[in-house]
């Protein structure tokens, strides 16, 4: 189990999901809000904007769709459009959400761009991007995720970070400290997709779980999964490093829905 040594935010008034991802329902930024509608189409479609969202059955005519909402949100009503409905449209209200702070002192100047300018961090970001609107047809996993390691949990998903009293970006994941070499394992079944040593995330693997729905396993020491390999829920992956841009062995562990990341807290029992 992670011990938590953060404070963590409230989730305003969630909802428990059970389909066949199951969920916390979440309406904040960060968060998943969802939508169901009937419709007489077999494999009906719903976007949000123009990104395909996670759709899934909960009985005959009647469905589900997942919307990973960004960070960014801002709270108010947000449309979402459905195909194979008679309507097309229905509506989510997002609800404001008010994230924790983390201060560090570090000799790293932020604002200094020399890195973010390299060739190399570029490539990677485009790569990043790309990963992340991987697409499946096909759901490849089935009820809650499982925490992918032990440890402490050392930094929440969505916390303002300050270096040196300058803001940088916001945390899109859990950070979880474990002894070096410690194992991690897949949070839930799916297929490898990327395995690659980003220069801040270091050794990482990301894994397709369908329908938009991926998650990622940052600043291992090792790696032995290989890309198109299918792994089972809680089949180990790597091992705990600290790769990258590190303070210490831990894990960061990411999850995205229709591009975006999402709290990975929200698919744990």
């Amino acid at each position: 189990m992670i011990k938590k040594t953060v404070s963590c935010f409230l989730l305003l008034l969630p909802t428990l999901l059970w389909a066949n991802i199951s969920v916390t329902i979440d309406s904040t930024p960060g968060g998943i809000a969802q939508i169901t509608f009937e419709s007489k189409q077999i494999n009906p479609k719903a976007f949000y904007g123009n990104v395909p969202l996670y759709v899934q059955s909960l009985d005959e005519n009647k469905y589900q769709a997942l919307i990973g909402l960004p960070l960014m949100t801002k709270p108010g009503s947000k449309r979402i459009t459905i195909q194979g409905n008679e309507g097309g449209y229905a509506f989510i209200e997002v609800v404001n959400q008010n994230y924790p702070d983390e201060y560090f002192e570090t000799s790293v100047n932020v604002s200094d761009n020399q890195d973010s300018s390299s060739v190399r961090i570029k490539t990677e970001k485009a790569l990043f991007a790309k990963t992340r609107k991987t697409f499946s047809k096909q759901p490849l996993s089935k009820g809650y995720f499982v925490s992918p390691t032990n440890g402490r949990l050392t930094s929440v998903f969505g916390v303002n970070r300050y270096y040196n009293g300058e803001k940088g970006l916001p945390h899109i994941g859990l950070d979880i400290a474990n002894t070096l070499g410690a194992p991690v394992n897949a949070s839930a079944s799916g297929r490898v997709i990327l395995v690659y040593d980003f220069y801040y995330l270091g050794k990482t693997v990301f894994i397709d779980h369908g329908q938009g729905l991926l998650s990622s396993y940052s600043h291992l020491s090792e790696v032995n999964v290989i890309e198109g390999q299918t792994l089972r829920k809680a089949q180990e992956l790597g091992k705990i490093g600290t790769t990258g841009r590190s303070t210490g062995p831990h894990l960061h562990w990411g999850v995205f829905l229709n591009q975006v990341a999402i709290n990975p807290e929200l698919l744990l029992l």
